[in-house]
């Protein structure tokens, strides 16, 4: 109701990219509806990924781009016994993701203003989550960068949900080079890749 809702919203506000970039707008003001439409993950999308998260019995999830909170909300919903830790690192976005899973009495969800490369090690470390979904900053390194993270500090089964893989030619790099020792399964989809660790 609220995506419906927030879909034909003309609310504009600035917002800082931290990432790659979006392809579709260059302005720094952006129309709520476009970002809802663009850049969050569509409905059958958090569902999957909740319900594979609800079906590993995730006890910490971790998402790191948090946009205006849906994927979120949808993950702490099909999870209520899970804790929900979510980054952005735009204030405005940061806020709107708040108002949201207030409005919808969301309590299993912790939302973190702040860039990813300044706080994820510790989140790692303090959270050890078990299903991680990266969203954010669609670059080659950091991609490889958060999940080579991922792998030296996350000390029990996980499964990476990498997403964007074919975002652009440094994503599409990025994903033939993740590895790690621990990796179970690799497997590619057209929008997003999953990886299993031991």
């Amino acid at each position: 109701m609220i995506r419906s809702h927030w879909l034909l919203s003309d609310f504009q506000f600035y917002i800082t990219d931290f990432g790659a970039g979006s392809r579709f707008e260059k302005a720094e003001k952006k129309q709520l509806r476009n970002i809802v439409r663009r850049s969050c993950s569509p409905l059958p999308k958090s569902f999957f990924l909740a319900l594979v998260a609800r079906q590993r019995k995730a006890q910490a999830i971790l998402e790191l781009g948090t946009c205006v909170g849906l994927n979120a909300v949808v993950l702490g919903m099909l999870n209520p016994k899970a804790r929900v830790i979510t980054v952005e690192g735009d204030s405005t976005l940061h806020r709107l993701a708040r108002r949201i899973a207030r409005i919808l009495n969301q309590k299993n969800i912790t939302f973190v203003n702040a860039l990813f490369d300044d706080v994820l090690e510790t989140i790692l470390d303090n959270y050890q989550p078990d299903f991680i979904f990266v969203d954010g900053n669609h670059s080659h390194d950091a991609t490889l960068l958060y999940f080579k993270q991922i792998c030296d500090r996350v000390n029990r089964p996980a499964m990476v949900v990498v997403d964007d893989i074919d975002w652009s030619q440094g994503m599409r790099q990025a994903w033939k080079k993740i590895s790690c020792q621990r990796i179970t399964k690799k497997i590619g989809f057209v929008k997003f890749g999953i990886v299993a660790l031991k």
